[in-house]
């Protein structure tokens, strides 16, 4: 569950937070309210827990921006130390990160991708990150799992990932012997935190001690690579840390801490005179035994012990005659008597003292050894995020190698080219070979694609597949293709699926429009967008105008000019397709022996129709329901094909009159004449032709027209007039 903190403040301007926290409710999900005293916000209070947490003079080497952000900290750490109750020493300091420094990618975009959990039951399995965890450590896996969720935009920085992927990718002897050792790495940010906040034990430093010797190991692999030496040519003086727990714990100790075991002999002169007092009173006992079974002729006397009563004088009761008279009795068994003598308890006593001092001191140099890594906590940090990277980068090569990845080409030219791509996620879990589709857009003539076919034949997964091979290549990984050139984005969006939010009574249609809405206010020209089915959550009518007027936004660059995949069954839509900027694509079908079959192949042009009664029948819908559709679907499509037509062709004059006049060269030739054939169409957009008629006569020039293009004018909207009434 996520937690807002808030100050407790005045009620008359509590409205204007609460506005705050149902948009936040809207963006990130169900959220708990948590109300932070306000006599402890302030700036000033905010400074010293900052400067009292990191130990610095000044706030000035946080980079803050404002008052607020230094607040936010404060409160943050206050937060959180009240509530664990630790001093939080593993915290080391604060970190800007930009979002201008990672392409981003909002819930939505990441719930719809599924790029780490999936939508079924919340897994990593079928997600992106399931795909590409081949790590071997855990702190590998959660780095994995942030860049995925976090991909980076500097052209720098990614084509150095790409470097260290390619060099595993072409080492597979040297990434062999190095998973290998990556398989005994334990997680040293886990072990620091714990040392941090004293819940660390014996067995902790000695996982720290071996996991160390194995980073030594790695790098020393990688020592003479130089794309990797900011993470191996370093001075990490784990060797220090290594030789600390070599000479201090003993290698097979003990889980507790307060019961000795833990410390080597040798390494602290006191804890050992401590032992030699405790050993010399455990080897006086096992004398007095021998002594006692001589003085009273008792062969099978013992001398035991537990917890609850100490050593004890066991004797079987046969030989209850033999007991002298010095014994103590202590406890009564079934068949023996147990016994003590003063000698026995002073022993004891000293032997107890001996072993609470030496256990007790044990402690406190365990605790001081913890003390000494704390020392080298940044240098222990930096360790684990080398060896977190070099887990990153081979388990990128690994699922570049096992899936036939490609290294993408990432460039500053704003273009899309994939050619045979793949989605990665759905080609594993496919029985036949996956079909490869190729994108190519531009931000120029090719920047929206309009995609139309059937449910089943493959669109959703066209979207999906190129959002998530944009996706990895920002991350430096390499792609599902045969190759790729992709020009750096700054933010994917995606508009896929259904889903509602009952419980703040949002329905699924409202959803829909909510990131339709994010999409349209926050595109950039460098971001991707991916929309399926707009406005299929309400009334054809209202679905295909909103959907209609969505592109439209889209495609004028005044407000976007972002690059969009657009899936749509309103076909009436691909008219646009003769503006500047938009193609129209589809995914392919064959009808043979009263049957569809799916070829999953995106080609350039306009779907023949949905299918959609089609694929009803493969669900099983009754014969009699189909025919009936068929029949309707045939009356529908009779009656508004003539004026959708006038309608795609007034809005392709508009688009290309305000872009300049920019129409491709087949356009050219056809706009004029163009008519939506009948079993193009689906359910029209508007009520009546006489609404187009109207405007059309209205936005006239009449001024400027010559009287043959007035008479063919005035024939043309008669014509389909005519048509319509037909």
């Amino acid at each position: 569950m996520r937690e807002l903190v808030i100050p407790e403040v005045d009620i008359n301007i509590m409205s204007n937070i609460t506005q705050v926290i149902d948009r936040i409710r809207q963006i990130k999900g169900d959220i708990l309210i948590r109300r932070y005293p306000d006599y402890l916000i302030s700036v000033e209070k905010g400074e010293d827990v900052l400067k009292d947490h990191f130990s610095v003079s000044s706030i000035d080497v946080f980079e803050f921006e404002n008052r607020i952000e230094i607040i936010s900290a404060a409160m943050l750490l206050n937060y959180v130390k009240e509530n664990t109750g630790q001093s939080l020493h593993h915290i080391r300091w604060i970190e800007r990160r930009e979002n201008q420094n990672y392409l981003i990618l909002d819930n939505s975009t990441r719930k719809h991708l599924e790029l780490v959990e999936n939508q079924s039951d919340g897994g990593k399995s079928a997600t992106l990150f399931g795909v590409l965890d081949y790590t071997k450590t855990a702190m590998g896996s959660r780095l994995l799992k942030w860049v995925i969720q976090n991909p980076i935009r500097s052209l720098e920085e990614i084509k150095k990932r790409q470097d260290r992927v390619e060099w595993f990718y072409n080492n597979r002897q040297s990434i062999d012997k190095i998973r290998s050792s990556l398989g005994n790495v334990l997680d040293i940010e886990r072990i620091v935190s714990k040392i941090s906040v004293g819940k660390a034990n014996a067995r902790d430093l000695i996982g720290l001690k071996n996991t160390l010797i194995n980073a030594e190991q790695i790098f020393g692999y990688l020592n003479d690579i130089e794309s990797f030496n900011e993470f191996v040519n370093q001075d990490y003086e784990q060797n220090d840390v290594i030789s600390l727990i070599n000479r201090a714990i003993v290698e097979d100790p003990p889980l507790s801490i307060k019961e000795g075991g833990i410390i080597k002999y040798g390494y602290n002169q006191k804890l050992d005179e401590y032992r030699r007092i405790r050993d010399e009173n455990r080897e006086w006992i096992n004398k007095y035994q021998v002594e006692q079974r001589n003085r009273t002729g008792i062969n099978n006397l013992r001398i035991g012990y537990n917890k609850v009563i100490g050593y004890y004088i066991e004797v079987t009761k046969a030989n209850l005659p033999k007991v002298p008279l010095t014994y103590i009795r202590k406890q009564t068994l079934v068949n023996a008597e147990r016994f003590t003598t003063e000698e026995l308890e002073l022993h004891q006593a000293k032997l107890r003292e001996a072993r609470e001092m030496s256990d007790n001191l044990e402690y406190e140099i365990f605790m001081e050894i913890c003390q000494i890594i704390l020392k080298k906590m940044d240098k222990l940090y930096s360790i684990a995020n080398s060896i977190a990277s070099i887990d990153l980068f081979q388990s990128f090569a690994m699922a570049a190698m096992v899936n036939g990845y490609v290294r993408p080409e990432i460039v500053e030219e704003n273009v899309l080219e994939i050619t045979g791509g793949r989605h990665p996620v759905i080609e594993r879990f496919v029985d036949v070979d996956f079909i490869e589709n190729d994108l190519h857009l531009n931000n120029s003539d090719r920047r929206i694609m309009i995609l139309t076919g059937p449910n089943m034949s493959g669109k959703s997964t066209y979207l999906r597949q190129n959002a998530l091979i944009i996706i990895m290549a920002h991350m430096g990984s390499f792609v599902p293709a045969s190759s790729a050139k992709i020009g750096v984005v700054d933010r994917i969006f995606s508009r896929i699926g259904m889903s509602d939010r009952l419980i703040k009574g949002e329905s699924t249609f409202l959803v829909e429009m909510i990131e339709t809405s994010r999409i349209l206010h926050y595109s950039t020209p460098r971001s991707f967008v991916i929309m399926d089915e707009i406005g299929r959550g309400t009334s054809t009518f209202d679905g295909l105008s909103i959907a209609w007027s969505v592109l439209e936004y889209l495609l004028d660059p005044e407000f976007s000019g972002c690059k969009v995949l657009f899936a749509t069954h309103y076909h009436e839509i691909t008219s646009l397709g003769d503006s500047y900027g938009v193609v129209n694509y589809n995914a392919t079908v064959k009808d043979w022996d009263n049957r569809v079959i799916f070829l999953r192949k995106i080609v350039q042009g306009c779907a023949s129709k949905s299918y959609g009664v089609e694929v009803a029948r493969m669900a099983g819908l009754p014969d009699s329901v189909i025919k009936r559709a068929k029949e309707i679907l045939s009356d529908l499509e009779s009656n508004y094909g003539s004026y959708i037509s006038m309608l795609a062709e007034q809005e392709v004059k508009r688009l290309n009159k305000k872009i300049g006049g920019k129409i491709n060269s087949e356009s050219n030739k056809t706009i004029l004449n163009k008519k939506v054939k009948e079993d193009d169409l689906q359910l029209g957009l508007f009520p009546s032709p006489y609404e187009i008629i109207v405007n059309e006569l209205e936005n006239l020039d009449i001024n400027n027209l010559t009287p043959i293009e007035a008479l063919n004018i005035l024939d043309r909207l008669k014509k389909s007039i005519s048509n319509f009434k037909q």
